[in-house]
Parts: C-alpha cells; sequence; structure tokens
C-alpha cells in the first residue's frame, strides 16, 4: 500500500476508534449485557463508516443524516450483505444502536446541539403535574407526546424558545427516527391533542416565546339583553336562546346601525346570505332576524313594521320523509360501539336512550343524574316546551347508562351523565357532538342508504318502528313528546304497506 493510501486510511480510520471507544465505555457504565453491548457497538461502528463513506462529519449529525443513513443503499465493509434501508425491524435494532451512540457523541461534547434536552424531565414533570390537578387520567400519554416533540426539537437542532407554527407542522408529518418509544405515534389523533395541550403549557410558561402558536378559545358571541328578552318574553330553552344569538350575531355587519334599519337594507342583508346557505339555514335565519326585531322594537329602537320585511324560504310542510333505519340496522349501529374504551361505554349508553325512547340529542346531553329514578325504572326529560314528562326506562338502557357511570365516567362533581372522553373533562356542549359520534357509528358500520346522518336518526327509526308494529299515532306522539298530533302525523307516511293497501288508481291510467 502506498504512503498516501495508509495516511488516507489512517484519517478513515482514527476517528471512528476514538468514538466507538468512548461510546463502549459508555454502555459498560450502564452495565448493560455484554452481547447488547457488542450488538451496540457494532451498529454504532456501521454508522460511522457510512458517515466516512458520505464524507459527513460527525459534528454535523441530525435528524436529516439519520434518516440518510437508515435510507442509504448499503456498501459498507462487512456490512451490506445483511443491510435492509428503510423502515423495517432489523433497521429499528441498528437504529437504537446509533441514536444511543448520537446521545454519548452529544454528551461528551463532539455535537453540538440545544442543551435543552437536559431539562426535559423538569418540564415534563410540571406538564405531568399540571394536568393531574386539572383531572387528566391520561397524563403519562400526554408526558410520552411531549417528550416526542422535545427530542424531535433536540435532533433537528431547532432551540424549544424557537418552536413557531412551521416547525409544529413539521412535527406532525415527520419521518422519525426519534425512537422506539414514539414509533407511530407523531401523527396520531390523541398524540396531536397532547403536543398541543403541552406547546399550551411551555408558551404560558414562558419558555415558547410564540403566543400564535396557543389557537384563542372561541367565545360566544354575547347579546345578553337580546338573550334576556328571549327568556323572559319567549320562554325558550338556553341552546335555542343561543342559535338566535349566533346567527344575529353573524348578520349584525351586513344590517348595520339598528336605529338605521329599512325593509330594503333588511332584505338585502338576509338575501345576500341566503346565496350561500341552505333552505333550512335560510329559513332559521328569517326567524331570529324576526326575534331581533321584535326586540328592537319592544325597546323602541326601530319599528315594528320591519318585522313583515322580513323574507323567507320557501318550505312546504310535510314534503318529505322522515329518514330511518329498519330495527336490525339500528341493533348493528350500537353494536358498532367499542366497549374496551370509555367513549365506546359512553356513545353506548346515548344510542340506547335515543333509540329506545326517541330522546332528541338535546335531551341526552341535557341528561342528569336527578332526572333518573331507578327504584320506579323512569326517566324525566324536560323537552323543547320546557314541560318534564317521565318516560320509563328500558332495561338495557338502564344497564348502558350504569355501565358508564361506574367503569368509564370520569370522577368529577358534575350533575350532567354524559362528559367529553378527552381531558379537560367537560359536560358534552353541543348536540353536533353527539351526530358526529351517529356518523362515525353509521361508517363503522358500513350503512350508507340513509341521507339522514345526524343523532335524530333514531328519533326517526324509533317512532316508524312503533307505526309498524301497530302503535296509534297518539301513542307515538306521547313518546316523543309532541304536541300536537300534526307533528307525529308525518310518521304516518312512512308505513308504505297500509298506504298501497288504501290508495285508489290513478285515473288517468299511468303507473
Amino acid at each position: 500500500m502506498s504512503t498516501k493510501n495508509k495516511s488516507d486510511c489512517a484519517l478513515w480510520c482514527a476517528p471512528p476508534s476514538q468514538y466507538l471507544h468512548e461510546f463502549k465505555e459508555h454502555l459498560q457504565h450502564l452495565e448493560l449485557a455484554r452481547r447488547t453491548i457488542e450488538t451496540m457497538t457494532g451498529n454504532a461502528r456501521h454508522f460511522l463508516i457510512w458517515m466516512m463513506h458520505a464524507n459527513v462529519s460527525v459534528e454535523s449529525i441530525d435528524d436529516t443524516v439519520l434518516l440518510q443513513f437508515r435510507d442509504h443503499q448499503c456498501q459498507c465493509h462487512r456490512f451490506h450483505a445483511k443491510w435492509q434501508p428503510g423502515r423495517n425491524p432489523s433497521t429499528r435494532k441498528v437504529m437504537a444502536g446509533v441514536l444511543r451512540l448520537v446521545s454519548c457523541l452529544e454528551k461528551n461534547g463532539h455535537v453540538s446541539h440545544p442543551d435543552e434536552i437536559n431539562q426535559a424531565d423538569s418540564l415534563l414533570d410540571r406538564f405531568v403535574d399540571h394536568l393531574r390537578d386539572r383531572g387528566c387520567r391520561t397524563a403519562n400519554k400526554a408526558r410520552t407526546a411531549g417528550r416526542h416533540l422535545l427530542v424531535w426539537l433536540h435532533r433537528r437542532r431547532i432551540p424549544v424558545a424557537e418552536l413557531d407554527a412551521s416547525a409544529v407542522q413539521r412535527f406532525f408529518g415527520h419521518d422519525c427516527v426519534c425512537g422506539e418509544t414514539f414509533r407511530g405515534i407523531s401523527n396520531s389523533e390523541s398524540s396531536r391533542h397532547h403536543v398541543n395541550r403541552f406547546i399550551k403549557f411551555l408558551t404560558a410558561q414562558g419558555v415558547v416565546t410564540d403566543s400564535s402558536l396557543v389557537q384563542p378559545e372561541r367565545t360566544k358571541p354575547q347579546m345578553p339583553d337580546f338573550a334576556q328578552w328571549l327568556f323572559r318574553h319567549r320562554g325558550i330553552q338556553q341552546s335555542t336562546v343561543d342559535q338566535h344569538v349566533r346567527q344575529v350575531f353573524s348578520l349584525l355587519p351586513l344590517l348595520g346601525d339598528p336605529k338605521q334599519y329599512s325593509a330594503v337594507g333588511i332584505r338585502d342583508a338576509l338575501l345576500s346570505r341566503f346565496q350561500s346557505c341552505s333552505v333550512p339555514l335560510a329559513w332559521a335565519l328569517a326567524g331570529s332576524i324576526r326575534m331581533y326585531l321584535r326586540f328592537l322594537s319592544a325597546e323602541g329602537v326601530c319599528s315594528a313594521a320591519l318585522v313583515s320585511s322580513v323574507p323567507t324560504a320557501r318550505r312546504w310542510k310535510k314534503s318529505s320523509l322522515p329518514r330511518y333505519l329498519q330495527a336490525t340496522e339500528i341493533e348493528q349501529l350500537i353494536a358498532t360501539c367499542d366497549t374496551a374504551n370509555p367513549a365506546g361505554l359512553r356513545d353506548r349508553a346515548m344510542f340506547l336512550l335515543m333509540a329506545r325512547l326517541g330522546l332528541r340529542p338535546g335531551d341526552v346531553k341535557a341528561l342528569k343524574f336527578s332526572d333518573i329514578d331507578w327504584t320506579n325504572a323512569q326517566i324525566h326529560v324536560c323537552g323543547k316546551s320546557g314541560r318534564t314528562v317521565a318516560l320509563p326506562l328500558p332495561q338495557d338502557a338502564g344497564d348502558a347508562v350504569l355501565e358508564y357511570a361506574e367503569k368509564a365516567r370520569p370522577n368529577m362533581d358534575e350533575p350532567r351523565i354524559f362528559l367529553t372522553a378527552i381531558e379537560p373533562y367537560r359536560p358534552i356542549g353541543n348536540v353536533c357532538t353527539i351526530s358526529t359520534r351517529v356518523r362515525k357509528s353509521l361508517q363503522r358500520a358500513g350503512i350508507e342508504q340513509t341521507s339522514n346522518r345526524g343523532a335524530g336518526l333514531f328519533r326517526h327509526s324509533a317512532a316508524t318502528a312503533l307505526l309498524r308494529e301497530g302503535a296509534e299515532l297518539s301513542e307515538i306522539q306521547t313518546l316523543l313528546r309532541h304536541r300536537s298530533i300534526e307533528s307525529t302525523a308525518i310518521y304516518a307516511k312512512v308505513d308504505l304497506p297500509m298506504l298501497q293497501a288504501v290508495a285508489q288508481p290513478w285515473l288517468g291510467g299511468g303507473k
């Protein structure tokens, strides 16, 4: 071998020997098994040899270098025969040794990096204590997700204080070589939730300086005088008050100063909104604006005649059929609830109450423990009209509520029965949450033939099933708590066999 080649060989071989010696001492200090030390030392040697061939310096090791090594087409002496690039079990074992080597090089000062990883345990302990003080039952999972973010920032050589929206987005989509502990969890829904909570905690502690990372909590629009008037003079429930306030609030920028209201201005504002919304929403917007104009006229702000200037969307009464499922499909839908987790137990209890008693999602949302009379097997429901009605509590629905309360419901002093499944635990605040759970169950059950994919599907199906079993409309009216039989009459249209029996031939002779 020539003198030059010998010199090059010495340059290539000296650094790995130095680093491998330090790494081996590090592993021995950890008191690992001899075979484990030999395996990890061999993996580290492979990495260092690849770095020399790729002309990568030790000082530049970061997440990008680790990914390049994991995916390289191996030509390294003695290693290429067994190497498999990419994500596979054998490569993950090699990467475990490589990550330990990188940590050793960082500890010994061969690789420059933000030193905050040494403060990670303290930050995470405070984060976990913060969660547990708020009654969080998944604090350990939150700790793992938070540590994953810190490790990734460390590997990318990004100081925690410089965390921004771009870095967070890259973290959620990154190709993970952070270690076996974090494999496959960075982009899960649960992990995203915990990471965002950790970022909020870091911002509150002053560790992260970019306050835009913390999304402001959505607040309800405030129109206290209008809301109070609705309560006092219309006697409607909170959910309906919130709906009126929300819809009127969205139109205020188009309407302008209440003292300058005119019939033309009101019609123009509503018609501009009608162009981009459905018929039911247009109908609801018009109703809310009428309520608002009545309130303003009662306060002496505008003329009562403006109420009649509000346009409306044409909506034919009883022009459509209720959307429903067969009894077997309802049972199939209920069976999709995974009773091995808290959310599944909660969903099953809610679904059974809606399926057996025809409860509205708002009834389920507002249900309290005091509303259930366990001794007499009755449940007291306060509907839209504010009247409380006692209904018989079916055995399976009552058992499902008890199972949820005993096994899955968070232990907190809250009168309402059904709570969120993800901390911070709180009562379900919107009927849309219940409808979302129904839609997901429909997808799991493979039921696609119904256009109604909300929680009201249970109510319509219960009424339809009773009618087909021979129940009178008055009995269905009692169960559904309709004030008028006209509201219940729509279900008479779904009994097609009965209608076909009384249908008269078409006079024109056509089909």
